[in-house]
């Protein structure tokens, strides 16, 4: 016996052995599950293969024509069944029932709907959904094409081959190159038969194929017509299946107290969990539960901001539509004033989303605006008045509205120098002046200016409240004037800009080789130089008559906004055409004239008047 001691196994930790029984009822259980779900296939397939064939054939003709399809390639015994001639009836029956076009001459039955539904290419397999060539009966990827297709110096063996022939063969046009490639084996076989026979039996055997080519391409156009309105009802069935899930998680959703607004929203309807075909089920519920509740408050903050920016964009509606009724002679600021002041301000921050947008929760808002907007006139004549006094010491409130009261806004003054002038204002237009400002350019523009978000527009430049900007009285601007007066003859110093407007002193000066004419208005804001400036004088006359000493050059637009006064009672503020009527109505005026209303714009002066060529005046013109 041999003193060395036979090696023993280490005992196992102690939960091993449990540890591996539990694999090997795992593996047990796997098989067992294996073989009972391939048990209950062989008891299918066994039931099925033992019915009765007519029963078997009644049961398959429901079905759908690639449900067959499908069924064939399953097993074998399956396939000889459904492929048997004797089947063929169950085929034609699933086609009537589907709407399907007959098969192709050329084609059975189950190549036919295999063409039609099958997505894979009939060469290699891969996925070729929507490639199928028409002309050749195949449907092919891209990678087969190059493969199976060859152009026709392949397949004509040197021939000259007949166009009707050629017309016959499997084929297909590329568009880039515009060329035909034609289908290699079975061309090559008919080109080959058609070169073996003799003439006449050459001439038969090709009008047979031009018959049957005809015939094939009839039922192409048949083919085609089903498809495209298949895939229109498809198109509607996915519609509505999204639709419908979007409906589901819409109430699953507001059953977690979130506003429906929410789920009207375009990045809502198409997220990802959201905008699918498949049915909402308590399981699927479940599983996308936890990324739309964490989706739904960053989206709640985005819908609201996108609302009270539609809010903003009614109260400017409501304000331009509001300001032409009114008659006072206070102007009414913009948006960009009111929007921030109280009420409207809560109005567009406070409502929930459920508030909506609509016009009518301004209503009580503006039942105190008026009141809102003449105190909002005064503190800014003060500080217009204020500007006036830094050039003007004794300046009072009666000086603003003189000729030689032109203001400029001196954060706007060198980007409006860039775009070719400078924005000059009278009063009372200048109230209405709001400063260009960017979103986050404020501190750059030497005014504090914070505003909500709501307050922006997507663009990079904004236009501040008025109340923020900077204006100041334009030197040059009063300079020039001084100057026009003096060769008019007009005392700008005590001339009201209302009668300057009326007066509208027109001055000439070559430009380019010649003579122009420009209002006195557009030369303050733009050509602000004085060099080569004379009076109009009267052998000078426009093409478009409009050479009137007292011609006021504005447009149609300016007449209907609230531009002019009434000269009998300077209190009334309105459009040409209100102006007209009040005078007529109120004051018995009944042919009204220019003298009876004064032209007040209520925007810079370089927007009222433009620069015109002028032509000489022909002798004996």
């Amino acid at each position: 016996m041999s003193g060395k001691r036979k090696k023993q196994a280490k005992p196992p930790p102690a939960d091993a052995d449990d540890d591996g029984n539990d694999r090997k009822r795992a593996r047990a259980s796997v098989k067992r599950g294996r073989k009972v779900t391939q048990s209950k296939e062989s008891d299918a397939q066994h039931y099925l293969q033992e019915m009765p064939l007519n029963l078997l054939y009644q049961i398959f003709s429901h079905l759908e024509p690639y449900d067959l399809v499908i069924i064939s390639r399953t097993c074998k015994q399956l396939r000889q069944i459904i492929l048997n001639h004797s089947a063929t009836t169950v085929w034609t029956t699933a086609r009537a029932n589907a709407g399907l076009p007959d098969p192709f001459p050329t084609m059975s039955e189950p190549a036919f709907v295999s063409l039609l539904f099958d997505p894979n290419c009939h060469f290699c397999g891969n996925v070729a959904r929507g490639h199928v060539k028409w002309s050749a009966l195949v449907r092919v990827c891209k990678d087969c094409l190059s493969k199976e297709f060859a152009p026709l110096a392949f397949i004509s063996n040197g021939e000259q081959l007949p166009p009707a022939l050629l017309n016959t063969l499997p084929q297909y046009y590329d568009s880039s190159s515009k060329a035909t490639y034609y289908l290699k084996d079975l061309s090559k076989q008919f080109v080959d038969e058609y070169l073996s026979l003799s003439s006449e039996d050459a001439e038969t055997w090709l009008s047979q194929k031009v018959e049957m080519s005809e015939r094939v391409q009839e039922r192409v156009g048949d083919c085609k017509t089903w498809l495209s309105a298949q895939q229109g009802k498809r198109k509607l069935g996915l519609k509505e299946a999204r639709v419908d899930r979007i409906n589901a998680i819409t109430r699953r959703v507001q059953e977690l107290g979130w506003s429906p607004v929410l789920t009207l929203d375009v990045e809502f309807r198409n997220h990802r969990l959201v905008n699918q075909t498949k049915p909402l089920t308590e399981a699927v519920w479940a599983k996308i539960k936890p990324e739309i509740e964490f989706f739904l408050p960053s989206l709640h903050d985005k819908v609201l901001l996108k609302l009270k920016k539609d809010r903003f964009r009614v109260l400017q509606h409501l304000l331009r539509s509001w300001d032409d009724q009114q008659t006072y002679t206070f102007v009414t600021p913009s948006h960009h004033d009111i929007g921030l002041w109280e009420p409207f301000k809560s109005v567009i921050e406070s409502l929930p989303l459920d508030g909506g947008s609509d016009p009518s929760i301004f209503n009580d808002a503006l039942q105190q605006l008026s009141t809102l907007v003449e105190e909002w006139n005064r503190k800014q004549t003060q500080k217009i008045l204020g500007a006036l006094r830094e050039y003007q010491p004794d300046a009072t409130e009666a000086d603003l509205h003189l000729s030689t009261s032109l203001f400029n806004c001196p954060h706007c003054t060198p980007r409006d120098i860039e775009d070719g002038g400078v924005r000059i204002f009278g009063y009372p237009a200048v109230l209405l002046h709001n400063c260009w400002t960017t979103r986050n350019g404020s501190k750059s523009r030497d005014f504090d200016f914070e505003a909500p978000e709501w307050y922006y527009k997507d663009g990079h430049w904004h236009d501040a409240p008025s109340v923020v900007a900077r204006v100041e009285v334009d030197y040059e601007a009063v300079e020039i004037t001084k100057k026009i007066g003096a060769v008019y003859g007009i005392d700008v110093t005590s001339t009201r800009m209302s009668t300057m407007m009326a007066l509208n002193p027109l001055l000439q000066y070559a430009f380019r080789g010649e003579k122009v004419f420009t209002a006195w208005g557009n030369k303050v804001c733009v050509q602000r130089g004085w060099e080569g400036i004379e009076a109009l004088t009267e052998d000078l006359i426009l093409e478009e008559d409009i050479l009137q000493k007292k011609a006021c050059l504005v447009s149609d637009r300016n007449n209907m906004k609230r531009y002019y006064l009434c000269k009998e009672c300077p209190s009334f503020r309105s459009s040409l055409q209100n102006v007209k009527r009040h005078l007529k109505e109120t004051h018995k005026i009944e042919f009204v004239r220019e003298q009876h209303w004064d032209f007040s714009p209520l925007a810079s002066l370089d927007t009222v008047f433009s620069t015109y060529r002028l032509r000489e005046r022909k002798p004996g013109g």
